[in-house]
């Protein structure tokens, strides 16, 4: 009987460079609304805006994010099913 030895590797996020332009945008918006947010200075009103717009700015980065990786997903999906097609040949 042959063994199968299976390795789980870190799924590594890579972002195209268009979409990692829009990271940096988005990452720069939310710094700059942390700032307001932390700001003890300003009123608790604006701090208060500033938390929402923080959450809304979080869900459009885990957007990006996840549909950055449902790209790499779909190009490993694609290799393994050419590969599954060729492993099926062989038998």
């Amino acid at each position: 009987m042959e063994k199968l030895l299976i390795r789980i590797r870190p799924l590594t996020l890579v972002i195209p460079e268009e979409r990692e332009a829009l990271y940096k945008r988005l990452k720069d918006a939310l710094d700059r609304v942390e700032d307001i947010a932390n700001d003890e200075r300003v009123k608790p009103k604006l701090r208060l805006e500033a938390l929402r717009l923080i959450g809304y700015l979080g869900q459009v980065m885990l957007g990006a994010l996840k549909e950055a990786q449902l790209d790499e997903i779909d190009r490993r999906l694609r290799k393994l099913e050419e590969e599954a097609r060729a492993s099926r040949e062989e038998i």
